[in-house]
Parts: structure tokens; sequence; C-alpha cells
């Protein structure tokens, strides 16, 4: 046992490395700091004006875009307000990273119309929503709705959880449904159905 008062043991707290001068970036701070940048180009929302920018349709079937003298070769869009405002508000994202967002068109009626009638194609695409012309049964069991309806395409059967968000009315006679699958379905006035049925649809609501 040393004397007391005399040097500490080999390996105490002397012994230990001293950290230089400056700072010393660990991989954790590095990360914290990349992850700050993202969450700054997140917030700072651009607006994407038609004279800024090119879309056009690439042999893959991918939309690219031409912005600043920056090249993206594949772009998603997304409706910001799918519902409510489904042609304003548009955001375009990086494919290549979704939670990128490049920028917003504020109005795709100012853009001209090749690049109108792409964006509607792709759009039409990935919100397709067919319409509910028919309902032919609705069926509750172990907390999940099964219904069966009659669209333009056909009839159909889907399911979705009872007591969700998954049916909502938009205005006085818009219906819109979201099945398990996140498919869509629209009812655009619930009065041309039979009475019959809007019980059945009421019941859900």
């Amino acid at each position: 046992m040393a004397p007391m008062g005399g040097p500490p043991p080999a390996g105490g707290r002397n012994n230990m490395p001293m950290r230089g001068p400056g700072p010393v970036n660990t991989q954790e701070e590095i990360d914290l700091a990349r992850l700050a940048e993202r969450c700054d180009e997140m917030m700072q929302i651009r607006y994407l004006e038609p004279a800024d920018c090119e879309f056009a349709e690439k042999d893959s079937g991918f939309i690219q875009l031409k912005i600043d003298e920056k090249v993206y070769t594949h772009v998603d869009i997304y409706r910001v307000f799918p519902y409510t405002n489904p042609a304003e508000y548009l955001s375009v994202r990086d494919g290549e990273d979704a939670f990128r967002e490049i920028g917003i068109i504020r109005q795709l009626s100012a853009f001209p119309e090749e690049t109108i009638s792409l964006i509607e194609r792709h759009l039409k695409l990935r919100y397709f929503t067919p319409e509910i012309k028919e309902i032919l049964f609705v069926r509750r069991r172990a907390g999940v709705v099964t219904m069966k309806v009659r669209t333009e395409y056909g009839e159909c059967r889907f399911a979705f959880r009872n007591n969700s968000n998954a049916v909502i009315r938009l205005g006085e006679n818009r219906v819109f449904i979201q099945d398990m699958d996140e498919n869509r379905y629209q009812i655009p006035d619930v009065t041309k159905l039979t009475i019959r049925e809007q019980k059945k649809l009421d019941a859900l609501l």
C-alpha cells in the first residue's frame, strides 16, 4: 500500500492520456452535425417557379428535374393536400431520398402544358382512387370492417379497422376511404347512393 501523500498507483488518473488542444470531433458529433444540417434543409421551403426548373420524363419512366444547373435524374411528386387541394402545393422530392424535399410547386397551372400533363399523369398513378358507385355490403367482425363495393372498374372488397380514421368526410357530401393496404376510394357525392347505402356509410362516420 502506498504511503499517504505518495504517488498514485500505475494506471491512475494521472497516467490517462491528456486531450490535446482544439476540438476533437467524434463520430457521434459528426452525425449530430449532419442531422442538424439536414433539419435546417428540411425547414427551408423553396418554391419552384416555371422559369427556374425543367421537368422531363426519362426512358425509365422516372421524372427528371433540372434546376440551377443541377440535374436530379429521379424525382417523386406528392400532394401536400391530396383531398382538399390536389392541384396546388405539390412537394417535389429526391427520388433517392424521399425525406429530402427539393421544393414546392405552388400552382401546377403556372407551368407549361407538357409539364402539367407529365406531372398529372404521375400523380394519377400515385393517387389512384376508384370511385365507389354502389355499396354492396358492410360487415364488422373482430374490430375490422369489410366492405364490398362496385366501382367504375368493377366489384372489389377491402377492409379497414373500425373506429379508425379510415373514413373521412370532406365537405357535406364527399367521402374518402382508405383500407388497411393504403388503397384509396372515394364517393364524390353520397346523396347519389340509395338511402340504405347512406345509412351503412353513416354508421362508419
